[in-house]
């Protein structure tokens, strides 16, 4: 898989930032499609204190937040954030992205120009060889505590790196034979953003903004 040239230029997007203002403290929203009052799984934000924390996350995938530790220090957020991305950008089928509706709440920017390419890239073979690629997670490293100025605006916004280290796996069919190529290993740099307007846009809690992927 080769990589395409990362654009760094940016101005960040108009999407993450709210039009409304919040009269009510405790927003739930549904990890599959980020709804409010999500049915099954949600979050728990308090929007009216800046700082949050992952209290819980349980065995099916139940994220649950509250107030008291500062965001920087909330890695289980940003390393589940980071899986979340991970998983919706690099599994593939013959069409295109196994979860388009996600790699649209969580990609934006240049890191969805990034990903673009990269299916772009390798669509045509998916399509021939009716291929099947799957992302494993093997390590996740999260950094917080930087920030970031939108130039138009002025708005400032949080900043959460991850460096992914993936196993990836690719099924398909060749002239009627089912093969499986060797696996291949890769990581991935995520620049996040936090997602400062959560019921206003319906996306994640951290936006993916940049995004590099390296072959090892």
């Amino acid at each position: 898989m080769s990589e395409p040239r990362n654009e760094n230029q940016f101005s960040l997007l108009d999407l993450i930032s709210g039009r409304r203002a919040f009269q009510f403290s405790l927003i739930a929203f549904g990890v599959s499609g980020w709804l409010a009052l999500g049915v099954n799984n949600y979050f728990i934000v308090d929007r009216m204190k800046r700082d949050v924390t992952i209290q819980t996350i349980d065995s099916g995938g139940n994220v649950w937040l509250g107030t008291g530790v500062a965001f920087e220090k909330a890695s289980e957020l940003h390393r589940y954030c980071a899986s979340q991305a991970l998983e919706a950008g690099l599994n593939w089928n013959p069409a295109g992205f196994d979860n388009q509706a996600k790699v649209e709440l969580i990609y934006r920017g240049p890191a969805k120009k990034y990903l673009l390419e990269l299916w772009n890239q390798a669509k045509d073979e998916f399509a021939k060889k009716q291929l099947h690629q799957k992302a494993e997670i093997l390590d996740i490293k999260t950094v917080a505590g930087e920030r970031t100025t939108d130039r138009k605006t002025g708005k400032v916004y949080d900043v959460v790196k991850a460096l992914v280290t993936v196993q990836l796996t690719r099924e398909g069919v060749d002239q009627g034979v089912m093969f499986a190529d060797p696996p291949q290993f890769v990581k991935v740099t995520y620049t996040l953003l936090r997602n400062p307007s959560l019921g206003a846009n319906g996306l994640m809690p951290l936006i993916v903004h940049q995004m590099e992927l390296e072959v090892e």
